[in-house]
């Protein structure tokens, strides 16, 4: 599946305080994914390039059907934050069980991600 037919360009980034984003965001999640088989929460650099490099990379080949972008930052730190209690919100229904890819900081902005099927 391409990249353009998975991505949902209708829903804008979230931004803002820590915990108005995490109630935001987790209710996003929740939205999104009720009644998926499998459900990925990660995170990038780049907004929609670092996505689209993923989907490619990561999530096409696990036969994931859909992709937004939930949150957006200019902190690599928070980014982090977020995806580690996306995690400990939704580790039950998550096919990821560990935050953190380890890689570089990338360039702002950053991005919090959903992918489902």
């Amino acid at each position: 599946m391409t990249f353009a037919a998975a991505y949902r360009a209708d829903l804008v980034p979230i931004t803002g305080g820590y915990l108005d984003v995490g109630r935001s965001v987790r209710a996003s999640v929740a939205r999104l994914t009720q009644g998926s088989r499998n459900v990925w929460v990660g995170v990038t650099s780049r907004g929609v390039t670092g996505i689209r490099k993923r989907w490619y990379q990561k999530y096409a080949p696990l036969g994931m059907r859909h992709i937004s972008w939930l949150y957006s930052t200019t902190s690599v730190d928070f980014r982090y934050k977020l995806e580690k209690a996306l995690i400990q919100s939704f580790g039950h229904k998550l096919d990821n069980l560990n935050a953190g890819g380890g890689g570089g900081a990338g360039r702002p902005p950053y991005a919090v991600y959903v992918a489902w099927a």
